[in-house]
C-alpha cells in the first residue's frame, strides 16, 4: 500500500513507517500560503495511489515554511505557530492582495542572502530523508532544493509541479536551467506560456512536463454520479431539493470582501440557493452563518468541491489557476450527462474564465 505521512502539522495523514524503511520515499514540499501548494500535492498523491506500480511507495508531505524556519534558525523544526504562509492568509483575508504580494518579493530577498545556509541546511536533511523523488508544490525555493538534492541525493529526482499558470519574479518557479547540475531536475508546466518560459530559462523538452492546465483532484475527472453523503459534509444542505446553486469559492483563504459579494448576490438572484466556501476564514464564515440564508462551508475536501462545482449554475470566485482549470473539467462532464447543466456549466466556465481579462482590461 501506499503510506503517506505528514512531516509536520500539514493535516494530511500518518505513517507508523520507521525512519529506516525500505520503501521508496517520495517527499511533497508543500506550503500554507493560500490552499492550491496543498491541494496540488493532494492530488498528486490521490492519483499515485490508484497506480499499481506505485503501491509500494511512502509518500511525505513537508512542510517548507517549517523547515526553511528551522534551517535558517537553528532551532528544532517546529509544527504549527504564525510564519510567512501564515501571514500572506492573514493578509488575503484582510482584503490587502498588493501587500500579500509583496510577500513574495521579500521571501526572494531573503532567500538571496541565506542561500548558502539553506543549501548547506537542506543537504543534511535530504541526506537524513534518503528520498527517491521529491516533489516541490512551491515557489521560490526550487534552485536550492536542486543544487543541495543533487549534492545529498545524486540518483533522486526533483519534479517541480507548478501551480500557478506563469513563473514571475514574485513567485519564480522556473529558475535558469544549471547544465549538469539540473539534469534531475523536471518542471510540470500547465500553461502555454509556462512552457515557453522553461524553454526561454534552457530546459530541454524532455525536462518539461507540457500539461493541459493545472493538476487537479482525481476526483474531478471521475464522470460517475454521486450516490450518497460525501464526508458527512453535503448530507442536510438541500444539494438535491431541484433549486439552482450558486457557488461562492475563493481558493483555501477566502477574502472578507466575500461579505459584500453575497450580499449582491441575494439581492439580485433571491430564488437561488448559495453556497459558500470560506477555506481558512473563521471570521467570514461566522458572519455568514448568522445571516442564516446560505450554506457555509470551511475547507472542505476535493471529493465535496466536485459535488458543489458538479450541481451549481454559477460560480463566483476568483481568477486563479484552481478554479478556472476545476470549473471547465466539471462543464464537460456536465455536457456529457445533461443539456439544460451543459449550458449551465458553459455559463459558469466563461465567468470564471472571463473574470480574469475583465480584471486585467480595468488595471
Amino acid at each position: 500500500m501506499v503510506v503517506a505521512k505528514v512531516t509536520p502539522a500539514a493535516d494530511v495523514h500518518t505513517s507508523q513507517e520507521s525512519p529506516g524503511s525500505s520503501r521508496p520515499r517520495v517527499l511533497m514540499m508543500i506550503g500554507r500560503g493560500g490552499g492550491g501548494h496543498k491541494a496540488s500535492a493532494r492530488a498528486i498523491e490521490a492519483a499515485l495511489r490508484k497506480q499499481e506500480e506505485a503501491q509500494a511507495l511512502e509518500i511525505e508531505f513537508i512542510d517548507t515554511g517549517y523547515l526553511i524556519e528551522a534551517i535558517c534558525t537553528g532551532r528544532k523544526m517546529r509544527s504549527s505557530g504564525h510564519d510567512f504562509d501564515e501571514l500572506y492568509n492573514s493578509l488575503m483575508r484582510r482584503n490587502l492582495f498588493t501587500l500579500a504580494g509583496a510577500l513574495g518579493h521579500l521571501s526572494g530577498i531573503l532567500l538571496a542572502v541565506r542561500s548558502g545556509r539553506m543549501r548547506r541546511g537542506l543537504v543534511k536533511y535530504w541526506a537524513s530523508k534518503q528520498p527517491a523523488v521529491v516533489i516541490s508544490c512551491v515557489p521560490l525555493f526550487n534552485a536550492v532544493f536542486r543544487d543541495s538534492l543533487l549534492a545529498a541525493c545524486p540518483d533522486a529526482v526533483l519534479l517541480t509541479c507548478v501551480t500557478d499558470f506563469t513563473s514571475t519574479t514574485a513567485h519564480t518557479w522556473v529558475n535558469k536551467w544549471a547544465g549538469s547540475s539540473s539534469r534531475r531536475h523536471y518542471v510540470v508546466a500547465g500553461s502555454a506560456l509556462l512552457q515557453r518560459q522553461a524553454a526561454q530559462m534552457g530546459y530541454p523538452q524532455a525536462h518539461v512536463v507540457a500539461t493541459r492546465g493545472m493538476v487537479i483532484h482525481p476526483s474531478f475527472h471521475d464522470e460517475s454520479k454521486e450516490t450518497g453523503p460525501i464526508h458527512g459534509v453535503v448530507e442536510q444542505d438541500g444539494a438535491s431539493d431541484g433549486a439552482r446553486t450558486a457557488l461562492v469559492f475563493f481558493g483555501g483563504c477566502a477574502p472578507m470582501r466575500v461579505l459584500g459579494i453575497v450580499r449582491n448576490l441575494r439581492a439580485t438572484l433571491p430564488a437561488v440557493r448559495v453556497v459558500v466556501v470560506c477555506g481558512k476564514n473563521a471570521a467570514l464564515q461566522a458572519k455568514l452563518e448568522a445571516r442564516g440564508d446560505l450554506t457555509v462551508k470551511s475547507f472542505i475536501p476535493a471529493e465535496c468541491v466536485r459535488h458543489y462545482m458538479r450541481t451549481a449554475a454559477l460560480v463566483l470566485g476568483k481568477p486563479g489557476p484552481g478554479v478556472v482549470c476545476l470549473c471547465p473539467r466539471r462543464a464537460l462532464a456536465a455536457r456529457r450527462s445533461s443539456p439544460s447543466a451543459s449550458v449551465r456549466c458553459r455559463k459558469r466556465s466563461l465567468f470564471c474564465a472571463g473574470s480574469k481579462r475583465r480584471r486585467s482590461a480595468s488595471s
